[in-house]
């Protein structure tokens, strides 16, 4: 089963982050350990909104933020997880633990067609200048190399009109044993599960719903805390997001 959990935060003028990305993963950890009774063995990030000229910054802010064992040493710190796992669970849990970090960028200005001149097909990925659909073999069955960069186009959706424009997902950083087809297949997989649009959006769906939660706190902006008694009955009836 898919469940969504939100975490909202106002950063301050001029500056770029809200909280540190390892506190904020940290809590993601400790509800996920709430509601599954067992700590999660891989993680994987998908970050949005980041220019390339941002770049640098976010590895030296939210990537470095998480690597070298430092989201580890988090979360074996946590009040809510040491009193429900030993130390030694903690540190096993910790030595197996892999991590992946994701930049999906939608702004791009690549586009790529067939050899017939045909839009690509949703689902395929472009890698080292090929463009292959997802059951053809490709270097993408390699698995992911420690600490090394790994950048693919991604056609989620088949334009109608025109090519379709594909989004760049680029990892910064990477411990997992899965190979490169499977995160491109994971993250295809993911532009699928956005449950208000019925087919495939351009990006995984946890970005989709992270852009539509901000659009709506930005509206909300003079909302009360908690509905009107008057509105109390409808709240069983609400589709919060």
């Amino acid at each position: 089963s898919t469940s969504w959990r939100t975490r909202d935060g106002v950063s301050r003028l001029g500056v770029d982050y809200t909280a540190p990305a390892g506190d904020l993963l940290c809590e993601a950890i400790e509800a996920f350990f709430k509601a599954n009774k067992f700590l999660p063995d891989d993680l994987i990030v998908y970050r949005a909104g980041v220019a390339e000229s941002h770049e640098d910054a976010l590895m030296g802010s939210e990537v470095e933020d998480l690597t070298d064992g430092r989201l580890q040493d988090r979360v074996k710190q946590s009040g809510v997880l040491q009193r429900a796992l030993t130390e030694q669970q903690l540190a096993a849990w910790a030595r197996n633990f892999r991590l992946a970090f994701l930049l999906v960028r939608r702004n791009t200005n690549a586009r790529f067609r067939t050899q017939n001149f045909q839009n690509v097909p949703s689902g395929s990925f472009i890698i080292e200048d090929v463009v292959r659909e997802d059951t053809q073999e490709s270097a993408l069955d390699q698995p992911v190399a420690p600490g090394q960069r790994f950048d693919f186009f991604l056609v989620a959706q088949k334009g109608v009109i025109g090519t379709s424009r594909p989004s760049l997902c680029s990892s910064l950083y990477s411990t997992l044993t899965l190979s490169r087809r499977e995160v491109v297949q994971l993250t295809f997989n993911l532009c699928g599960l956005y449950q208000i649009f019925p087919g495939r959006v351009a990006l995984p769906a946890p970005l989709r719903y992270a852009n539509k939660f901000m659009s709506v706190l930005v509206k909300c902006k003079d909302a009360p805390a908690r509905p009107d008694d008057r509105h109390a009955e409808c709240l069983s009836r609400l589709l919060m997001v």
